[in-house]
């Protein structure tokens, strides 16, 4: 009588196959879950007013203070624009290009593009990265150098 013949783990083989594509599935759906949380936030403290909760969806690491007084100025600034949309939107070349002494205080997943209620069609993309857990807006900073 022949040796009964082993069936081949096929369960396993295609639980290998869909695990790596299923945590790359939630780990992009997570993303733009607090990429849109973070826009959210923006339109909230926008409406608000409320400039010191917008300065904390800000990512302040290495961020020099003169920098960071021009951030504050524009915040304010754009407090007078009123906003018709703010959402989560993927990277564009365009967000990854920045000057050859500067760079972003941390690494862009996304970013939030602001729509302004104006007639001339005012907006702002905003680089979004990881603080931790947490998404944060990014600021573009100086690098030291020749």
């Amino acid at each position: 009588m022949p040796a009964a013949r082993r069936p081949f783990p096929w369960r396993w083989a295609l639980a290998g196959l869909l695990l790596p594509s299923s945590l790359v599935l939630a780990w992009e759906a997570w993303t733009a879950r607090g990429l849109a949380r973070l826009a959210e936030d923006w339109r909230r403290a926008h409406d608000a007013r409320d400039v010191a909760a917008m300065e904390a969806l800000y990512l302040w690491d290495g961020v020099p203070e003169d920098l960071r007084r021009r951030v504050r100025l524009v915040l304010l600034q754009e407090l007078d624009l009123p906003v018709a949309g703010a959402r989560a939107a993927p990277l564009s070349a365009a967000d990854l290009q920045y000057g050859p002494r500067s760079r972003p205080n941390g690494d862009p997943v996304g970013v939030v593009e602001v729509r302004f209620a104006s007639s001339d069609g005012l907006g702002a993309r905003l680089l979004a990265g990881r603080d931790g857990l947490d998404f944060r807006l990014l600021l573009v900073v100086p690098v030291a150098g020749p």
